[in-house]
C-alpha cells in the first residue's frame, strides 16, 4: 500500500489501552521514533491484555511498526539497555516484559 493512498478512518470509542503517564512525562524525550513504535506495540500486547509481559513474534513487531529488521533489532536493544523493557529470549517469540516500578 502506498502511503499517499492511505488515510486514517478515525478512532473508535471507548476502545483503548491504558498508557502510563510516565511514557509522556518522562520517557518521550529519551526515545527515538523506532523505540516509541516498538514500546507502544509492546504496551498494546501487555497492558492492553492486563499483563506486564507477552510473547510476541519478531515478525509481528515488524509488521505492526513497519520498521526494517535491523532498525527494530537496534531499537529493542536500546529499550532493553534503558531498562524500559526486559527481553527474555524464547524459541518462536521472545517474551517482552515492561519495567514496572517496584518490580524487576
Amino acid at each position: 500500500m502506498h502511503e499517499r493512498n492511505w488515510h486514517f478512518a478515525g478512532f473508535c470509542l471507548p476502545n483503548c489501552t491504558m498508557v502510563p503517564d510516565e511514557l509522556f512525562d518522562e520517557l518521550l524525550p529519551h526515545l527515538s521514533g523506532p523505540e516509541l513504535k516498538l514500546l507502544l506495540c509492546i504496551m498494546r500486547r501487555t497492558l492492553g491484555c492486563k499483563t506486564d509481559a507477552a510473547a510476541i513474534p519478531f515478525a509481528e513487531l515488524l509488521q505492526a511498526t513497519g520498521l526494517a529488521r535491523s532498525t527494530a533489532a537496534a531499537a529493542l536493544r536500546a529499550l532493553a539497555r534503558k531498562r524500559i523493557v526486559f527481553i527474555e529470549q524464547a524459541p518462536g517469540a521472545n517474551i517482552y516484559r515492561l519495567h514496572i516500578a517496584g518490580g524487576s
